[in-house]
């Protein structure tokens, strides 16, 4: 069960101060159901919000899952992605993000981008806002995106420029760097480039990372490929690839940039592998997981070098994180992956609220889809993790919780 969004989402905000109880006893095999659940609905404030425009694209990416064949119904019209975003902006979620398999592709997502400052302007200055885009086109929407401001805006790339265009396309990369350098340039900490880790460039992330630091970028998102039935199964990591990149981490240190470079790696479930393999790492220590404002779990490196390596853990199931798909669809972030079960996945249709997006909030907080997706996690995916965090600490015996 995937629990992520796409992009960086702008990355860690903040740092809460709580009590981790319920989380260690989560990990470690001491929480039974009942208890699970109830921890599980008092998280479930809306955190981010991910709107997608449309299932429109100039490049053909080999991994790309966001490959929609027989749409759920009519797309969303203007001034009703107004409606929605506007309900939305009611909830004050930590984020809101403009996405689509391109944002910039039809006016609609300029638009809407505009809208979203002018919903901040006027009377929610609390919730970000943000975009991700492939870059291709970002250079004729300039002012756009200056009169927008974002909060952080995500440009994809998946390496340098050979491993860029042998994902995306023969010359993809020429046509998106200028506007990744000019985003960087412009934005500076609110920028990111959005990594895709693959078969192809695994091996090669470390240089990936110093020809982008080299290049101005300073923050980097990464997270696995997650192969499905209809991408290229060709780029799938194995386990032992996994398990080096892990190890490969160290090399950051060895790094010299200019500037601190921060480098965050998404994990979630339903990329399990990579998730096992984190928690047998010595990255990994349960007693470290941290949570910032936003519900983001995590862990913090210092690099000796002055950057930091995170690892943002998406590995409790939500709808915290939420998704609206172009014809209205709210989804499960842990349901966006899979394009061909988006009927059988959608939780309701804000059609069918009158656009009232804190009803259908609720409605999906005791929906028949929420209950299955945590009875799946908590009989399925929970005692996997929980087997690695108990190999991983004191030889399989019980993990004391020590304050970190």
């Amino acid at each position: 069960m995937s629990i992520t969004l796409a992009g960086s989402t702008g990355g860690l905000v903040g740092l809460k101060r709580n009590d981790h109880t319920y989380l260690i006893k989560l990990f470690t095999g001491n929480m039974n159901y009942d208890e699970f659940h109830n921890w599980f609905v008092k998280r479930q404030t809306l955190r981010v919000a991910s709107l997608v425009v449309n299932n429109r694209c100039n490049l053909k990416c080999r991994h790309c899952y966001l490959q929609v064949k027989n749409p759920t119904g009519r797309k969303l019209d203007m001034i009703e992605w107004e409606k929605v975003i506007d309900s939305i902006a009611s909830m004050k979620p930590g984020l809101i993000c403009v996405s689509g398999k391109e944002v910039f592709i039809d006016p609609k997502g300029p638009d809407l981008l505009l809208h979203l400052r002018k919903i901040k302007n006027s009377h929610n200055e609390a919730t970000r806002i943000g975009f991700i885009t492939n870059g291709t086109f970002l250079h004729k929407h300039k002012k756009t995106v200056l009169a927008m401001n974002p909060d952080y805006l995500d440009i994809s790339l998946d390496g340098t420029e050979e491993y860029h265009d042998a994902i995306r396309g023969k010359g993809s990369f020429s046509k998106a760097f200028p506007n990744v350098k000019w985003a960087a340039g412009t934005f500076r900490e609110r920028f990111f480039t959005s990594l895709t880790i693959h078969k192809l460039n695994a091996a090669n992330f470390i240089e990936t990372v110093d020809f982008l630091q080299k290049n101005g970028i300073h923050n980097i998102a990464a997270v696995f490929y997650k192969p499905q039935p209809y991408t290229d199964a060709g780029l799938t990591l194995s386990d032992t690839q996994v398990d080096e990149l892990f190890t490969r981490l160290h090399r950051l240190n060895s790094l010299n940039p200019e500037i601190p470079i921060k480098v965050m790696l998404d994990l979630d479930t339903s990329h399990l592998s990579s998730v096992k393999s984190f928690m047998r790492s010595e990255w990994f220590n349960v007693s470290s997981i941290k949570e910032d404002e936003n519900g983001n779990l995590f862990i913090r490196h210092k690099l000796d070098n002055g950057g930091s390596l995170l690892f943002r853990l998406h590995i409790v199931p939500g709808i915290e994180r939420s998704r609206i798909t172009p014809e209205g669809n709210l989804l499960a972030a842990g349901d966006t992956l899979n394009t061909e079960r988006y009927a059988e996945y959608s939780i309701g249709n804000v059609r069918d609220f009158g656009y009232n997006f804190p009803a259908l909030y609720n409605y999906a907080l005791y929906s028949k889809r929420l209950e299955l997706i945590l009875q799946e996690y908590y009989n399925k995916t929970l005692p996997l993790l929980v087997k690695e965090v108990k190999g991983r600490f004191l030889g399989g015996r019980n993990y004391e919780y020590r304050a970190a």
